[in-house]
């Protein structure tokens, strides 16, 4: 499930600047481990892998890197496919209007498991794959359309674990990621009659917590953003907008905390530390 990355004109384009939405400059990345399908592809012909993104817009723009691993030990290596399990997603979709006011709602849900063995010179080994995803966002409109709040939550849970031939735990990932998003626009009249203002409030996060084995990490990004703009057409006329982001990580090592703050596109504070608030 992909991170609702905010680009720079999004929203409100006058909270980003000099800093931008989580991810606008920096797309996160994501893995897909496809040991467990070997045993489909190790038969000396060519084989596509495809990704895609489904249930949503027509028009993605999508990429994606190809990691492989070889075994300089083995001449040849054996795999074959023991599950596969990755059933169509469970949407389900609601809305109520009357007139301009209402609300669209939404939530899915997705299971996968996905297990195969390779053989090679590390001798036989099992990888299973797990992932729960859960999606929800509800959009209501109020005040005769012009009071509109919009709520997203994606949770993932994906663990990967490697098991030997007498199944004994070789090695365990686990990763947690919320990502919360609420915005909140209302529309008001302009100053003129060709002209409008919007007034809006950003709240997104990335909640993201890695299990190596014994090691583990905690990585919590979070915007707080509002702002007011006047409008005509797609022209800002003028506005304010002010940005508060704080940026924690915690793992063995210690905590990094870094603090921001920007007003009208000034920024007013950019503050570190390396001392973990105590809710994290």
């Amino acid at each position: 499930m992909p991170f609702p990355v905010i680009f720079t004109g999004g929203i409100n384009p006058l909270l980003w600047k000099p800093v931008v939405a989580i991810g606008a400059f920096n797309l996160p990345s994501y893995d897909f481990d496809l040991t467990p399908f070997l045993g489909m592809v190790l038969d000396e012909k060519d084989h596509v892998f495809s990704i895609g993104v489904t249930d949503g817009i027509k028009y993605w723009l999508v990429d994606a890197n190809l990691h492989i691993w070889l075994d300089s030990s083995s001449t040849i290596v054996e795999a074959k496919n023991v599950v596969n399990i990755y059933p169509e997603s469970e949407i389900s979709r609601s809305e109520e209007f009357q007139s301009l006011d209402g609300s669209f709602q939404i939530k899915a849900e997705k299971f996968t498991r996905l297990e195969g063995w390779v053989k090679s010179s590390s001798g036989n080994l099992t990888t299973s794959i797990l992932q729960e995803v859960k999606f929800t966002s509800a959009i209501k409109f109020k005040r005769k359309g012009t009071y509109k709040t919009f709520k997203q939550n994606i949770e993932v849970r994906r663990e990967a674990k490697v098991l030997n031939d007498v199944g004994g735990l070789v090695s365990r990932v686990i990763v947690k990621r919320k990502y919360p998003l609420k915005v909140i626009t209302v529309t008001l009249p302009g100053s003129k009659n060709d002209t409008s203002v919007l007034v809006t409030n950003v709240t997104h996060a990335v909640n993201e917590r890695v299990k190596n084995g014994k090691l583990s990490s905690h990585v919590i990004n979070k915007q707080v953003s509002n702002g007011w703009m006047e409008v005509r057409d797609h022209s800002v006329l003028s506005g304010e907008a002010m940005t508060n982001q704080t940026y924690v990580c915690r793992d063995e090592l210690g905590c990094y905390v870094r603090t921001v703050a920007t007003l009208n596109g000034r920024l007013i504070k950019d503050n570190t530390a390396y001392a973990c608030p105590s809710l994290v």
